[in-house]
């Protein structure tokens, strides 16, 4: 087992020894799923708000390959080897978030930001909105179990999720597998959700229509309150 699995709740860690964990996951849904979510990326915010990204950069980010690089430096020169990971060239890093360089306010600008993205994103809402903007960003950034990519090994990584993180094996630290294909589900669910207009960009449910009786409750509740007004 890895020496440190900050991910996992205490519900979580009973959850993955259990011999139906995978009977229960497989009925977890709904309301139920949309907890779970949060649950986790709260405290996946929480390990990040004590995390120093800027310092686990410099010490394992990875040399990235040229078909991993955007054409352009987003960052515009703002950081060191733009080509490793989490760097000005990293495909994976969002385009619309350019990470400005250190300064003396500002001494940890990675981690700030990291801050600020995961703080709204343990909001279940605004994981909602990530997927209404890139269905596949989710599955895209977070790493599946145990995988390693060839230009990776135990010293140095990209920055697929958890970023430059090791498990007790000197590899990267992942997800355990029922927490990932729970989270692919999330994720394949709500864009269903977004696809099909039950849920807003904005990430929530749409109002419903009125049904002709309760439109015509709701215009002589209107009429008698309009009404009372007149006599006053």
């Amino acid at each position: 087992m890895p020496d440190r699995r900050p991910f996992l709740s205490t519900a979580d860690e009973l959850n993955d020894r259990s011999a139906d964990a995978a009977a229960r996951n497989a009925v977890l849904d709904g309301a139920d799923l949309d907890r779970w979510v949060a649950d986790l990326f709260q405290r996946v915010y929480e390990t990040v708000s004590l995390f120093n990204v800027d310092a686990y950069r410099l010490d394992r980010a990875t040399n990235l390959p040229p078909e991993k690089l955007k054409p352009v430096d987003i960052d515009g020169g703002a950081r060191e080897d733009p080509t490793q990971a989490m760097g000005g060239r990293d495909a994976l890093r969002n385009a619309l978030y350019k990470v400005a360089a250190p300064t003396t306010d500002d001494p940890l600008p990675l981690s700030e930001h990291a801050r600020m993205r995961h703080r709204a994103m343990s909001d279940l809402q605004n994981l909602i909105e990530v997927v209404s903007l890139d269905a596949n960003r989710i599955k895209t950034v977070v790493r599946p179990p145990f995988e390693v990519e060839s230009f990776e090994d135990g010293n140095s990584t990209s920055m697929r999720m958890p970023p430059f993180m090791r498990q007790s094996n000197a590899l990267p630290l992942t997800l355990a597998r029922w927490q990932y294909d729970l989270l692919l589900r999330w994720v394949e669910r709500t864009a269903a959700d977004l696809a099909a207009g039950r849920l807003e960009a904005v990430g929530r449910p749409r109002a419903r229509v009125l049904s002709p009786e309760a439109a015509a409750r709701r215009a002589s509740v209107l009429a008698r309150i309009d009404a009372a007004a007149a006599v006053q």
